[in-house]
């Protein structure tokens, strides 16, 4: 018996066994690869924006869903037939070596396609114009693709080192590509749906990125955003990545132990113990029982839902076992046992009211995080953009910029009443109040995000806390650069100087400059106590003496004053009477 765990014969005989599909998929995936070229060409079409880069990835999406599990398929389906099985056992290597030479043949010819797909898929972006930002956007897709591929066959190589039969590794092989991400997500996605201040943290993004489970979620995403649907900014998150090739190496090392312990005599049978037939059953009955499950989640919340669903949520659970016999009377090509195996049903229910409990421990903790001030050990407090709007003081600029950056609340009255909050939103959730804020709540070790609009009271002591800050009095006196690219109108921006005996307004970009620049200058002497009663009393449009101007975040306006900033107001009535 050789020792080695490699053996270039065998990888190379992989690689023969699998010449055919690797010419196939190879050249379908060119093939379509170079046709895109040839209509941009005859259309004349160019990539204009990132979104349509998307498309020279899509060929990689045939190797994901149909080529690596024919590859995988195809490398290992000697152990399906009794002849074959006896021969590849019989030969002088290890188990280990056999599975890791044939395992090298086959993820060689992924990464071959891959690379094909991706090298024509570049030069077909090239061609089409894409602008050169988006060029990491695309391979960053086609390894996505990649990952997918190898996830995929790794799956599938797990059930056919399993299992006996072509239909057992096909079924059970859909089921564990497909039930775990629709139980992730379904988990996930009801929280987010029915706990109205929960926001998907960072740990769901790793494993349900907008409703994906993983990164076989990302190809997926290719054609729903070649169809007109989404965007892919979650291309760019590293965790999917790193999840899903954790996931994949797993599946491998399972694969592995099954295929080590895995008997010739096996070959030509739905599995190879009655134990592991009991398991794929259980499984595939869970997979159709989920959906009655989630119908009987939307009592959670205390609806009566649940009542108008009754009669679907039995239908469905009647078709998860007939299901259970159904599977049992094709994979074992019989009836003979079929009644033996009714105590299996049993573990179908004792796992049916495993993810019920499960999903509503989960719900009824993402419902009460952040509800009990006394579990509360930190809270930063901030809001997703600073949102352009028309009218801005100092004041709400300073607040706003602090807010973005994101603000640790030190006042517990003020914790207090975000719990509150936070608990009367969940079960009485009504939008549109006064601002929509996002509150990092630390627990312990976990942080979980809230956000809600909040009501008045609220934003107000967040707001007075945030105006005892040192931040908060350092940016009442930094003058935003004025928006050259938006054009300036005489109702909206520019000079104005109330007087007894005239107003008037400068509608110059050069004259707001000067006021700037002479502020500037001013500003670092200036009381801040005095300064904010000015910009705060002043108001948007009040106040004798101001300049209006457009900024990033919306339009400023900024009172002058004769005792607070004699330079700027000079400059201002000099402006006036000059132009008058």
């Amino acid at each position: 018996m050789k020792k080695s765990i490699l053996n270039k014969n065998l990888f190379f005989e992989g690689l023969r066994r699998l010449r055919g599909l690797i010419i196939t998929f190879a050249a379908l995936s060119a093939v379509s690869s170079a046709l895109l070229i040839v209509i941009n060409i005859i259309t004349g079409t160019r990539v204009q924006s990132t979104g349509n880069g998307y498309v020279y990835a899509l060929p990689g999406l045939l190797l994901v869903f149909a080529g690596a599990p024919a590859l995988a398929s195809r490398t290992f389906s000697y152990l399906n037939k009794r002849k074959g099985s006896d021969f590849f056992h019989a030969l002088p290597y290890t188990r280990t070596c056999l599975f890791l030479s044939f395992l090298s043949s086959l993820i060689t010819a992924i990464t071959l396609i891959t690379a094909l797909i991706t090298a024509i898929g570049a030069v077909a972006y090239s061609v089409s114009g894409g602008p050169e930002s988006a060029t990491s956007l695309f391979f960053m897709m086609m390894l996505a693709c990649y990952i997918a591929s190898l996830y995929v066959s790794a799956v599938v190589v797990m059930t056919v080192s399993a299992s006996g039969s072509p239909f057992t590794e096909t079924v059970m092989s859909i089921v564990l590509i497909i039930f775990p991400q629709v139980l992730i997500s379904s988990f996930c996605n009801y929280v987010i749906s029915n706990v109205p201040t929960a926001v998907m943290t960072d740990v769901y993004r790793a494993v349900n990125p907008s409703g994906d489970p993983n990164i076989l979620g990302l190809p997926l995403r290719l054609v729903i955003t070649f169809l007109g649907g989404y965007t892919i900014d979650e291309a760019y998150a590293p965790l999917p990545y790193i999840y899903t090739s954790v996931i994949c190496v797993l599946y491998f090392a399972a694969a592995y132990l099954l295929f080590r312990y895995r008997k010739s005599e096996t070959a030509e049978r739905s599995a190879p113990s009655a134990a592991f037939q009991a398991v794929f059953r259980v499984i595939v009955t869970c997979a159709f029982s989920f959906i009655g499950i989630l119908m009987v989640s939307s009592g959670f919340n205390g609806s009566n839902k649940i009542k108008s669903l009754l009669p679907a949520i039995i239908i469905f659970f009647a078709l998860a076992t007939v299901s259970y016999f159904i599977f049992e009377l094709i994979s074992s090509k019989g009836k003979k046992n079929l009644w033996k195996t009714l105590p299996t049903l049993a573990a179908v229910v004792v796992l049916n009211f495993t993810f019920l409990g499960a999903l509503y421990g989960i719900y009824t903790y993402e419902f009460n995080f952040g509800t009990d001030p006394d579990k509360v050990s930190a809270v930063t407090v901030t809001k997703n953009t600073v949102s352009s709007s028309d009218d801005l003081d100092m004041a709400e600029l300073a607040y706003r910029k602090i807010l973005k950056k994101g603000y640790q609340i030190k006042n517990d009255e003020t914790v207090d009443a975000m719990c509150r909050e936070i608990k009367y939103v969940n079960e009485n959730y009504r939008g549109g109040q006064d601002e929509f804020l996002i509150f990092n709540v630390r627990s312990g070790i976990i942080t979980r995000k809230r956000s809600m609009n909040v009501f008045y009271d609220l934003k107000a002591m967040v707001k007075d806390e945030i105006r005892e800050s040192e931040e908060y009095k350092r940016l009442l006196k930094i003058l935003p650069e004025q928006q050259r690219q938006y054009k300036q109108n005489e109702y909206s921006a520019g000079v104005f100087f109330d007087g007894a005996d005239f107003k008037y307004t400068s509608y110059s970009q050069d004259d707001i400059d000067k006021v700037i620049d002479a502020l500037k200058k001013e500003l670092p002497g200036v009381d801040n106590d005095k300064w904010e009663r000015l910009i705060t009393r002043a108001g948007m449009m009040g106040g004798n003496t101001r300049i209006r101007y457009y900024t990033d975040y919306g339009y400023l306006t900024v009172p002058l004053s004769e005792e607070l900033t004699p330079e700027a107001y000079k400059l201002a009535y000099e402006i006036v009477t000059k132009n008058k």
